[in-house]
This record gives C-alpha cells, structure tokens and sequence, in this order.
C-alpha cells in the first residue's frame, strides 16, 4: 500500500510535466481526460498485480504468482501504447458528445484476459521453463493466441470500422463488452482444448 501511495503521489507530484506529454487535463470537456485515466490506472495495475501475485501464491504457488501478476500488467501496457485511440478525441461523434472508448470499460475487459487466458498462458510458459512441462510450442501459440485476443480488444478504433454498432455511445460500448467478454471465454476455451 506504501508503494501504491508512492507511485500515486509521484503522478500528482509531476502533473505539469504529464500534462504536457500527455494532455492530463481536457481541453473539450471539464475534468481529466481521458489520457489521464489511462495514466492514473498505473498505480491500480501495480496494486492489482500484487494482489493478484499474492493470492495466486497462496494457491497454488511462485510460478502462478509471477504469471498472474505479470499478467495483470498487459491491459495498462496495451492501453498506454495506445494512449492516442484512448483519447478525448473519441468522446465526439459527429458533434455530439458521447461516452468514446473509456479506459476504465477497457480496463474492466483487460482484468478478465490477465486473470484468464493470458494468465494462463503465461503460468504455462513459466512452468516449461522451470521443468514442469515439455509441451513449450503448445504454450506459445496460447500465449499468441491470447495476445492476439488482447490485440483486437484493444484496438476498439479498428473494431468499430468491423463491427455493426458504434462502439463509442454508451450502448455500443456495452455490447463491445459483452462480446468482448465471449471473445476472452472462447479464448479461454480453446487454449485449453488444443
């Protein structure tokens, strides 16, 4: 907790620097932007991931602790790297202000591919290299596999274009997350039959 208040005062410590780089404060809407959400979920993801790697230790041990915690670090990763498409640019929508890709929804979509597939594929990974299993190739197209699923979650700016709602109203995002969340369990599902 010490080191999440760190992280978290270190961020509003540097707001003017942030707010150069990366807009922090909105200048279309009142508030943060959305930039500044994505940058203010680094301090949760870092609290996630130890929560996480914690109660995954307690149940099943170091190599699921590594994984799931370095897994929980992915949504913010892919996020951040796409800091642009989670913008306040997609809060306009022919004039209009709507909802956009909100980087909490997204944030939501991201706990559930680290503590699934990609959690998994990870602790697989972990475990060929310690010697527990020799099934590596396996464990790799999982991992693609699961990469892949995060890829086209992320990528919400891309999937609008494809898919037959606009993702950026309120309701399109809802749908984006149910599909979203079947996405992640036939994901799931498949790396664990093949």
């Amino acid at each position: 907790m010490i080191i999440f208040g760190g992280i978290f005062s270190i961020l509003i410590y540097n707001r003017d620097f942030l707010d150069e780089k990366y807009n922090m404060i909105s200048n279309n809407f009142q508030g943060m932007s959305y930039q500044s959400v994505v940058i203010m979920l680094f301090p949760l993801t870092f609290l996630m991931s130890w929560f996480m790697a914690l109660l995954a230790f307690t149940f099943e041990g170091l190599d699921s602790a590594i994984a799931f915690g370095l897994a929980m670090y992915f949504p913010f990763l892919f996020m951040f790297l796409r800091l642009n498409v989670f913008s306040d640019e997609s809060r306009l929508l022919s004039g209009e202000q709507v909802i956009g890709y909100h980087p909490v929804f997204f944030y939501i979509i991201g706990f559930m591919l680290s503590r699934g597939p990609l959690g998994i594929s990870l602790l697989w990974i972990i475990k060929d290299i310690m010697g527990y299993s020799n099934s590596f190739n396996h464990d790799i197209i999982a991992l693609l596999i699961s990469l892949l699923c995060g890829c086209l979650i992320f990528s919400p700016d891309i999937m609008n274009k494809i898919l037959p709602f606009e993702i950026k109203t309120f309701k399109g995002l809802l749908k984006y997350c149910l599909l979203s969340a079947i996405l992640i369990s036939v994901v799931l599902i498949t790396i664990n039959c093949f």
